[in-house]
């Protein structure tokens, strides 16, 4: 069944025009099924008005949560783009999160060794960063024209160091399809600029003029710096974090921790009362 014709502005060239549907991440990459995912910030605080059974953390309640078929993806880019950027990276990711579902699979999610993996490590970072295009608002392009440059020419190196990507394994909890939050971390006065996608096997973080105070995500901006077929073998050992809240980035929780966050809440509302 053909997709319905949807018209717009590009995110990547800003052309205006008939737009195609992206699959973030692209369908290759796990993205081919049918997708639970909650839809709105609501139904996350439905589960302070739950009765919590801890005798049974296997039955701690989630929310109700909505089926996506046929992949994860926008309206966002037009033709040209999307047929530019799959053609130049996209297979590239692909093989990179095939290699990376097998070693987390194998090791039962907790690797502990540091499993080589080998790929094209400027196009991975430019397939994470239109990804980001896809998620991120409208005006990208002229927000950010560094970027686009860089991504539409595929032999296009080096970016910024206003510019951060950095990478987590990611197996549990949410998808995470965030654009453009401001976040005040703990109890520090700084405020990270901050965008986050998470589905399984990774997740992602793109920051702008700032860095997250997790010290456990692992910066990978040093792959622009490689050429366009510079194909590498890296050895890493990426921390993985849970996602248990899909709209609040740089949260890396443990469902326990959620729930018992949840808990100190309600008591502490009560307590006000």
């Amino acid at each position: 069944m053909s997709r319905k014709k949807i018209f717009g502005q590009c995110k990547l060239c800003g052309m205006s025009g008939q737009l195609s549907f992206e699959h973030v991440p692209p369908k290759a990459a796990f993205n081919n099924g049918k997708f639970h995912y909650q839809s709105t910030l609501d139904e996350i605080h439905k589960l302070e008005e739950t009765e919590l059974d801890f005798s049974h953390p296997s039955k701690y309640p989630t929310t109700r949560l909505r089926k996506k078929q046929g992949g994860v993806g926008y309206y966002s880019l037009c033709e040209k783009c999307n047929n530019d950027t799959g053609r130049w990276y996209a297979k590239d990711f692909i093989d990179w999160s095939v290699q990376t579902m097998t070693i987390l699979l194998k090791t039962n999610g907790k690797p502990t060794l540091y499993y080589p993996t080998r790929f094209y490590p400027l196009r991975i970072i430019k397939q994470v960063l239109t990804m980001f295009y896809s998620v991120c608002m409208e005006g990208m392009d002229k927000k950010e024209p560094e970027l686009q440059k860089f991504l539409l020419n595929k032999q296009e190196r080096f970016l910024s160091k206003r510019y951060r990507v950095y990478c987590y394994y990611n197996l549990k909890g949410s998808m995470r399809y965030l654009a453009d939050n401001f976040i005040s971390e703990g109890n520090s006065s700084l405020i990270t600029h901050a965008s986050e996608l998470s589905f399984a096997p990774f997740g992602f973080v793109f920051t702008i003029n700032s860095a997250p105070s997790d010290k456990r995500l692992f910066d990978i901006s040093h792959f622009a710096g490689f050429e366009y077929n510079h194909w590498n073998e890296f050895y890493h050992r990426f921390q993985v974090l849970p996602t248990y809240l899909p709209h609040s980035p740089l949260d890396y929780r443990t469902k326990d921790e959620v729930v018992s966050a949840i808990m100190s809440n309600r008591n502490a509302k009560i307590e006000d009362q």
